[in-house]
């Protein structure tokens, strides 16, 4: 029993490695946390996004989401980019204002 479980986790623990990082679908977006667990953030919750270095975090009244853009490949950046831009945010609470 403990053979399997510890298969379990290291097969959800690879997968979150090399699986699909982060999703965007109908305003929420989604990442897989080590353990291979699913985290969402409602998009429209989102009322400041920080960038420090290349990273991005997205805080809302109760929560931060924390996004590693080095896990990410260069065009689903861009999308990525393109969909926090589309927030409607306060110039001050998001880094891209000056686009």
């Amino acid at each position: 029993m403990q053979l399997l479980l510890g298969l379990l986790f290291i097969s959800y623990f690879l997968y979150g490695l090399w699986g699909q990082y982060l999703t965007i679908q109908s305003n929420t977006i989604g990442k897989l946390n080590s353990f291979g667990i699913l985290i969402k953030m409602n998009l429209s919750d989102v009322i400041w996004i920080k960038k420090i270095n290349k990273d991005y975090t997205l805080i809302t009244e109760d929560k931060e989401f924390k996004i590693k853009t080095d896990w990410i490949e260069k065009s689903s950046l861009l999308k990525l980019n393109n969909v926090l831009q589309q927030l409607d945010l306060l110039v001050d609470k998001t880094p891209f204002h000056n686009k």
